[in-house]
């Protein structure tokens, strides 16, 4: 048994379509080929475990037993973090290592958009390896000349002081390094809240649903984590302790990956509240009046569909800004743009 348990994580390791990447916190993932075309998956993962049976069994003729499949699985995963030459793995947004960042399509041609601080281009493939979650969607192609203004246009922001933390939340959670801002939207009932949260994180990273229920549960956020870069959570009551403390964690890059002492890497939080709650740092707070013009749902959608592209060639050109100054993270990234409600200045 034990080895035919051996011979099956063999055959996996001696394919040449077969690559092996480190995620976050020792996270394994490894890359096949699927009717033709290269996607990554974590190693651990049911993806994994479904292609190893069907691959096996049409190179093979066999069907390897559960037991085989979970004995192969730890024994790559052993083997990838002690031997293998592993490079890394990204999610959405990814360091280029010279000032910069990849911003990945997932449009499903791998086209990604490289942005410095001298301005942005769209590339067929970026030179780094993207996770790209089944429930991940695509953004569009960004376009060149539109305003960032249009979005605040599309849901009726008035009040300047909202706009600022809308700005400085989209352009702070496409920096590449945290800690990030925590968004929390609150007020009255009819103010918009829950429609400027999903679209808020559809402007930078939709996914399917764009909104959650919060957990307060610090290991479902961990295991999570690997799946999504804005977490957007929704909440109909007055927000507790419980749950504000895990998102805060989060945001700020202290929460701990399931089962292991080390770090998550920091990532963007929106919260949905009838309330905001004054936590401190890394808190954005965000509260709406209630709205006196009202638009059908399925006409603003449409209509930020339509505007998606130049909204996101918009904030990328103010994100080059950004990176022309040596900001901490996306948080303090954040911190500047409420200050000079423009473009940051280097501190």
């Amino acid at each position: 048994m034990a080895r035919g348990e051996s011979m099956l994580a063999t055959w996996v390791k001696n394919r040449e379509d077969v690559r092996f990447f480190r995620g976050p916190a020792g996270a394994i993932f490894v890359q096949v080929s699927v009717a033709g075309r290269r996607e990554i998956m974590i190693l651990s993962g049911r993806s994994f475990r479904e292609w190893l049976e069907a691959e096996y069994y049409w190179q093979k003729g066999l069907i390897p037993r559960p037991g085989a499949i979970r004995e192969a699985v730890a024994a790559l995963k052993v083997w990838a973090q002690a031997e293998g030459n592993c490079p890394p793995v990204y999610l959405r947004v990814a360091p280029d290592g010279a000032g910069g960042l990849w911003l990945d399509l997932t449009d499903g041609t791998a086209r990604a958009v490289h942005v410095t601080p001298e301005g942005w281009e769209v590339f067929p493939e970026a030179p780094v390896a993207f996770y790209r979650p089944p429930h991940q969607r695509a953004l569009p192609l960004p376009t060149r000349g539109g305003r960032l203004e249009e979005f605040r246009e599309l849901v009726g922001l008035a009040n300047e002081t909202a706009w600022t933390a809308v700005r400085a939340f989209l352009v702070a959670a496409l920096y590449p390094r945290g800690p990030y801002p925590f968004l929390v939207i609150g007020g009255p009932p009819g103010a918009g809240k829950r429609t400027l949260a999903a679209l808020l994180r559809t402007v930078i990273d939709p996914t399917e649903p764009p909104l959650w229920m919060p957990t307060t549960s610090a290991y479902l956020l961990g295991q999570a984590h690997p799946h999504y870069w804005v977490f957007a959570f929704d909440l109909y009551t007055r927000p507790r302790a419980a749950h504000l403390d895990p998102l805060r964690r989060l945001a700020l890059g202290r929460l701990s990956a399931p089962g292991t002492f080390w770090p998550l890497p920091a990532r963007p939080v929106i919260l949905r509240s009838p309330t905001v709650p004054n936590l401190g740092e890394p808190v954005l707070p965000l509260e709406l009046p209630r709205l006196t013009q009202y638009r059908l749902e399925a006409e603003l959608w449409a209509a930020f569909r339509a505007a998606h592209p130049r909204i996101l060639g918009a904030l990328l050109d103010s994100l080059s800004v950004a990176l022309r100054a040596a900001f901490g993270g996306g948080w303090s990234l954040a911190q500047a743009l409420c200050r000079s409600r423009s473009h940051p200045r280097p501190h």
